[in-house]
């Protein structure tokens, strides 16, 4: 049939071309469907030709072709409505769908099949009501709506209808009773809680999955936590860990999905296993079958406390009994099952996870295998609703292809494995699957595919160990090696980077927040959001977060600031590095953009650089705001022109140099921190010995480290005997001439202060204070060193030969108190540029913080001296390279151009997480910032006291060059090397000789 296109037209013209395609195929189409219904209802007929309540189609199935069948009809009846009912039709029933799950939720929760098990031929809506607790007529209602869909019954029952009218209710059939769908939902009935899990969590995450998706960071991300279910839930948690008991309603939804969920894992022979088997389902209907076998049950503790306590005694109490089922608790990502079965079997359990973790799994069963062991994969395998282009060997893929009238996955004849496919999205940021996909993750595991049994709506996959995989394993790794690959081995790298800088991220800007670091041993608090401070201290066990540690040692070592800058930009890199591979951009692709977008950012910022070295009194001014700029995000900030000013002052004395020995810092508690002050000298935190003056001008010191107790002969294994106390006298007198001796050599050299690093004993101190020798014991390792690069001396532990000694020199030394404590001030050091800053607050935590932020200031500004040129802060910068990237990506061709714009991307993280601490709105300052310096505006960044754009220059927020360069240089170089990664291997610790 052809349509006449001369004449007037009643569709719309925009569906002219699928009206003329309905028209012309309509015919042989629908006949073809209606053939392919009308030959599998024969074969059924002919298989079962009972169809009574009770027929045995209610059980399962194990006849392939009359499976097929019905999958057929399934199929070819949903295309044949598809095909015939109006469009706008069917896409509303379709979008009204999800109210049927919500009723059968309704019977369910108040179990109306187990009540109308009581009643075969039917029971009224007012006595159901009344037996339950609810509303009649609404019951009803829903009732009526899940019989229209086949499941239950509304009867027609004559002595309902007398005992109706003799109670005065209305004379109608509103009495419901059970069929073979709905005695699916008796509470006894695992699907009963199926039902349960998918309306509550399956169905009220999928609610958010718009929402998810639209999510810039969340719609790309795969991992767990970052799911449609946690934005239904607010849990911050993956579904598991939700099950585990994070809130009382996810541990109960962790009991229901345990009744719910068929298990996972077994071996075939006596003496196997049953591996990560939930509640061991498929254990109990091998336990009835086989009661041969001895079965072990392993899955994580509270899956097998209920499997042990609550499921198996009324299931199979007497494999129990018979001591033929046996409970272990196992975590399957970091023990192995039993070695050496014939089979393991994994039901419903890798499509839960990604690649990374199910290789994980997987690895671990191959590390056990024997030569004939098995591995079967029971899954929902994914097909395309068009012929597969799947390149596994024909001979292998056996899939039962549908017939050509059908899509080529029967489509509603195979609808559930799709729905689930959706459901584990939308609940952990599962993986699709396709049979090529399953054959992919076994040869990452070690494992060869052998061939898929196709079961109808699921499949198994055959895995053996692959040849030479384990013998080449044993050959080079060490039994407690172990090894990661590829995705795996990627994602663990990422998860690991991402974690660490969200942990420090919110330490970022003036409006961070601290971090509490306690000692474990020592119970020893620390209160800072100094990112290297934090990066010390935790420890860590994944090796891409180390890197990102390193990373932030070496900023600290060479600026003195910006560690959790690199650490954040790093991690941010990773995270658009990551929404890349998982749109499969190869790794080589991203770093290489990456290092296009690294070249052109630093060039905008070199551009973009000032240098006021030539003019003093900006040059000060620049040191003054880069002061003021590091201390705004540190416990300085309220007070941070006052500390700005004294760094600035203790940095210029050093007079270019960059050396900050020669800037003494002295912690001590009282007062408040603007008692802190500068000291043009050297102030050691030692008093002087009690005999000496306190008082010294024109100072010639000796530094030593030498023993000033007894000076005893020492050799080794001798013992002295006497037969008197004269004797014992005489030796007194000898080690006291000795000493004697020892302080002369010292005086010898013409010295008025002896500055010793040991203890000075009672004798030596009062011989030294006779010669008119100022004593000053005890000053530890940093004193003596200290002061003897500022005082010019060297530090001596021998004093036969003068000559070869350098003393230090001073014009006064004298003993000062600050609060209630004595220390000793060197003035007029021979390092004239010595200086030394007291701090005082009022805890030790508050001037141990102010005195890593005060490092951080002279650090930055001793670099700054060096390498003179500044930039702008406030984010500024960083929008400044990243629009400079932006503009370089418009030059780059193919996939690179991807990784550039993620480049961008990720700088403008910077100003996001500024604006996101001080609680502004960071999409809508970022936003106006990016569009600022589009427009020109070069020296816009974030006013963070007014939450508003502003001017950096105006406003005096500057920061180093040297600092940022260094920031973008170094974060760039440890994403590119993590994105690099695609193996880890770990050593097995050594072991000691004898263990």
């Amino acid at each position: 049939m052809r349509a006449d296109y001369s004449g007037s037209w009643p569709c719309n013209p925009k569906v002219i071309s699928t009206c003329y395609y309905f028209m012309d195929s309509q015919p042989s189409h629908l006949a073809a469907l209606v053939a392919l219904i009308t030959n599998a209802t024969q074969l059924v007929e002919a298989s079962r030709p009972q169809l009574s309540q009770e027929h045995p189609l209610d059980k399962e199935l194990s006849d392939p072709a009359l499976r097929a069948a019905i999958q057929t009809i399934e199929g070819a009846c949903a295309q044949l409505c598809a095909t015939v009912a109006r469009p706008s039709h069917t896409i509303v029933n379709r979008q009204m769908e999800v109210l049927a799950p919500h009723c059968l939720n309704v019977v369910t929760t108040f179990k109306i099949a187990d009540i109308l098990e009581e009643r075969p031929e039917g029971m009224h809506v007012k006595d159901l009501g009344a037996r339950v607790g609810i509303d009649p007529e609404k019951l009803g209602r829903i009732l009526r709506l899940l019989a229209t869909r086949h499941v239950f019954r509304e009867v027609q029952n004559k002595q309902q209808r007398q005992l109706n009218a003799s109670k005065n209710f209305a004379v109608t059939d509103e009495v419901f009773a059970n069929n073979r769908l709905s005695v699916q939902l008796l509470s006894t009935n695992p699907i009963s809680s199926l039902g349960l899990h998918f309306t509550e969590e399956a169905f009220g995450s999928a609610s958010f999955l718009t929402q998810t998706l639209a999510d810039p960071e969340w719609g790309t991300s795969r991992d767990p936590r970052k799911t449609a279910f946690n934005k239904y839930t607010k849990y911050e948690g993956s579904l598991f860990e939700y099950f585990e008991g994070g809130t009382p309603l996810g541990a109960a939804m962790g009991q229901r999905f345990g009744v719910a969920m068929v298990g996972w894992g077994t071996a075939i022979e006596a003496g196997n296993v049953v591996y990560g088997a939930g509640i061991g389902n498929i254990t109990l209907q091998l336990a009835k079958a086989h009661p041969h076998l001895k079965l072990k049950l392993q899955d994580l503790p509270e899956r097998v406390v209920q499997a042990r306590d609550e499921v198996w005694p009324k299931q199979c109490p007497e494999a129990i009994a018979e001591d033929r089922i046996e409970f272990e608790a196992i975590d399957f990502f970091t023990e192995s099952p039993i070695a050496g079965c014939d089979v393991y079997y994994l039901k419903n359990i890798i499509h839960n996870w990604l690649d990374g973790p199910s290789i994980k799994i997987l690895s671990g069963i191959r590390k056990v295998m024997g030569p004939h062991s098995r591995v079967l994969i029971h899954e929902y395998i994914l097909q395309h609703a068009t012929p597969s282009s799947a390149k596994v060997e024909p001979s292998l893929l056996r899939h039962k292809q549908a017939p050509a009238e059908l899509l080529s996955n029967y489509g509603a004849g195979r609808i559930r494995q799709y729905n689930l496919d959706l459901v584990m999205m939308s609940l952990l940021n599962a993986q699709e699957r396709t049979l090529e996909d399953f054959v992919k993750l076994g040869e990452a595991s070690g494992l060869e595919f052998v061939k898929l049994w196709d079961f109808g709506e699921m499949s198994a996959v055959e895995f053996k160990l692959a040849e030479g995989h384990r013998k080449m394993s044993m050959q080079i790794f060490n039994e407690q090696a172990t090894e990661e690959k590829a995705e795996n081995a990627r994602l663990a790298s990422f998860v690991g980077a991402l974690a660490l800088g969200d942990l420090v991220k919110s330490t970022l800007g003036p409006k961070g927040m601290n971090k509490i670091l306690q000692s474990g041993s020592t119970g020893e608090i620390n209160v800072t959001n100094d990112g290297a401070t934090i990066l010390k201290a935790i420890q860590l066990d994944n090796a891409a977060a180390k890197i990102l540690v390193n990373i932030s040692k070496v900023q600290d070592d060479e600026v003195g600031d910006g560690t959790t800058s690199v650490t954040v930009l790093s991690a941010e890199l990773l995270r658009e590095a990551e929404r890349l591979i998982n749109r499969k951009i190869h790794p080589q692709t991203i770093v290489d953009g990456y290092r296009i977008a690294s070249r052109a950012a630093l060039k905008a910022l070199e551009e973009a650089a000032v240098d006021n070295r030539s003019n003093e009194e900006k040059f000060r001014e620049d040191l003054f705001n880069i002061a003021r700029t590091t201390l705004s995000s540190k416990v300085l900030s309220q007070d941070k022109e006052y500390f700005a000013n004294l760094a600035v002052d203790a940095v210029l004395r050093l007079k270019g140099s960059v050396d900050l020995e020669h800037i003494q810092i002295i912690k001590k508690v009282g007062g408040k921190l603007t008692d802190s002050y500068l000291d043009e000298g050297f102030i050691l935190d030692k008093s002087i010995a009690v005999n000496s003056p306190k008082r010294l001008e024109n100072a010639k010191i000796m530094i030593a480290n030498t023993s000033m107790d007894t000076d005893k002969i020492k050799i080794f294994g001798a013992r002295l005997k006497v037969d008197g106390t004269g004797k014992l006298a005489e030796l007194e007198r000898a080690e006291r001439e000795k000493m004697k001796e020892k302080v002369d050599a010292i005086a010898a050299h013409g010295i008025n202060c002896f500055v010793n690093r040991q203890l000075i004993y009672n004798y030596p101190e009062s011989l030294l204070a006779e010669k008119g020798i100022m004593v000053i014991e005890h000053a530890d390792f940093e004193g003596v060193e200290r002061l003897s690069l500022v005082t010019g001396g060297e530090i001596a532990s021998t004093f036969e030969r003068p000559d070869l000694v350098k003393l230090g020199k001073c014009e006064v030394i004298e003993e000062i108190m600050i609060g209630e404590d004595k220390l000793i001030k060197f003035s007029g050091v021979a390092a004239g540029e010595a200086c030394t800053v007291v701090l005082r607050g009022s805890t030790n935590q508050m001037i141990d913080e102010a005195e890593r932020s005060l490092h951080d200031a002279l650090s930055v500004l001793s670099q700054t001296v060096k390498e003179t040129r500044t930039v702008l802060g406030g984010g500024c910068a960083e929008m400044l390279m990243s629009c400079a990237v932006e503009e370089a990506a418009r030059n780059v061709q193919g996939k690179k151009a991807l990784a550039v714009e993620s480049f961008a991307r990720a700088l403008r993280q910077i100003p996001t997480i500024l604006a996101d601490n001080a609680g502004l709105d960071s999409s809508d300052l970022v936003a106006q910032l990016r569009a600022a310096h589009f427009s020109g505006k070069k020296e816009s960044g974030l006013d963070m006291d007014q939450g508003t754009i502003g001017n950096m220059r105006e406003l005096g927020v500057t920061e180093s060059f040297k600092l940022k360069s260094q920031v973008v240089s170094s974060a760039t170089e440890a994403s590119e090397m993590i994105i690099r990664v695609d193996n880890i291997l770990r050593a097995a610790p050594r072991r000691r000789e004898g263990a």
